[in-house]
């Protein structure tokens, strides 16, 4: 079981957005909304709630009038103002009280009892894209970090009970206690920024949370295409605190229209630049990457020149960025005019992204066809810095003004 936690350094970079258009892709999985103080995942999700659990955390003094001597000792020791006297009678300012137990430590007549609160509620839903834990935090309510920590808890024993292998784990922003809370056991962060100097600057702050409690980071641009400097700075900085850059998003419109329609947008608007740039972002941290691979294949070995006459296909799944397990696949028998028998034996082995030296129209188009991206490289030879650059996103996607021609002999 691989859990994903989405992060930002703030509110509004596209962090849900994001989340709600993996849920759309992802198999097996079930989602975590962890943004207790402002969940909005189930905006994008339409959850049909299963079960409601109230959330206890926390104490509220309160006085008993009857016991009550008037005494006063109670409102010169608070801090917080929250005793509130009218006449003889005292009595505690709910909203004031931060439950720091003063009062009733040293009441003399013992006569203030200190009732755990509700701070929220944690539901367990279903929605078209698999189960979801989420929660709402009261409002002004505190332990946001131990509601996050419960909601994150039960979503673990759902997947294990239910069998599921993903976790899809919307996170709070920001670097505080609900994000610390978030991260313990990921086995990924992903981060979402912007390219403005507070996007950086939140950016680097999360990067090095991410490095304190080591976890792997990796960090998704939005709207990158705004501010190239900025974008550049960002790459750099990321490479610098040895981050991914799992991939760039552009601004689009459909990105803000989707959310407006309630849907992800790889619903909305599944032919638009962002709902490509994310297939192609998930398709590299959560996929089967193939490589034409001479000999007996594995991570050691060397790339095929020729794709479609390939000894072996050398097989690398990867879940959060990291690869999980490497396997081969035999290539099947390629006589002329057979260049989409490689197409189908891919596309039946579950591989989502495919990297290659040299390809044909017709096995680039067959690829397409059936939703393997088809990645570029013909300089290197090794297999594993080629997948390593792909995972990071520093490998180009073919144009097809680099497709070999005659004969599929590529």
């Amino acid at each position: 079981m691989k859990e994903l936690v989405i992060l930002s350094g703030k509110g509004g970079t596209g962090k849900t957005s994001l989340t709600a258009a993996f849920a759309s892709m992802a198999e097996n999985a079930v989602l975590c909304d962890a943004d207790v103080d402002a969940a909005d995942l189930h905006l994008l999700m339409a959850p049909d709630i299963l079960r409601t659990t109230d959330f206890k955390g926390g104490n509220e003094a309160v006085i008993d009038p009857q016991g009550c001597s008037a005494c006063g000792m109670c409102r010169a020791l608070c801090r917080f103002d929250a005793i509130r006297q009218d006449g003889n009678l005292f009595s505690v300012d709910s909203i004031a009280c931060e439950g720091c137990g003063v009062c009733v430590d040293f009441c003399p007549e013992q006569t203030i009892e200190f009732p755990q609160t509700t701070c929220g509620q944690w539901f367990i839903s279903d929605t078209r894209f698999g189960p979801m834990i989420h929660a709402r935090l009261g409002i002004a309510e505190e332990n946001s970090g131990r509601l996050v920590a419960l909601v994150r808890e039960e979503t673990r024993k759902l997947a294990k009970a239910q069998g599921f292998t993903t976790i899809l784990t919307d996170g709070p922003p920001g670097i505080g206690c609900p994000v610390i809370a978030s991260i313990g056991q990921a086995n990924a962060i992903l981060i979402v920024t912007e390219p403005t100097v507070s996007g950086l600057h939140d950016m680097e702050r999360l990067g090095k949370l991410a490095a304190h409690f080591k976890v792997p980071a990796m960090i998704c641009i939005n709207k990158y295409d705004l501010n190239p400097d900025k974008t550049v700075a960002i790459e750099t900085i990321a490479q610098d605190h040895h981050m991914e850059v799992a991939g760039k998003i552009p601004f689009d419109p459909s990105f803000t229209l989707a959310m407006v329609q309630g849907k992800s947008v790889m619903e909305a608007f599944p032919e638009s630049p962002t709902a490509q740039s994310i297939a192609q972002i998930w398709k590299r941290v959560n996929g089967r990457i193939a490589i034409p691979s001479n000999g007996e294949g594995g991570l050691s070995a060397t790339r095929s020149g020729h794709f479609g006459h390939c000894d072996v296909f050398t097989l690398v799944d990867v879940a959060n960025g990291e690869i999980t397990n490497v396997s081969t696949l035999a290539n099947g028998e390629h006589v002329h005019g057979g260049c989409m028998v490689p197409v189908n034996l891919l596309a039946s082995n579950n591989v989502t992204a495919l990297v290659v030296g040299g390809i044909g129209m017709r096995p680039l188009m067959g690829f397409r066809q059936v939703g393997i991206e088809v990645y570029h490289d013909a300089e290197r030879a090794e297999i594993e810095p080629v997948v390593m650059d792909l995972i990071q996103g520093k490998l180009p996607m073919i144009r097809e003004d680099q497709v070999c021609g005659g004969g599929g002999q590529h």
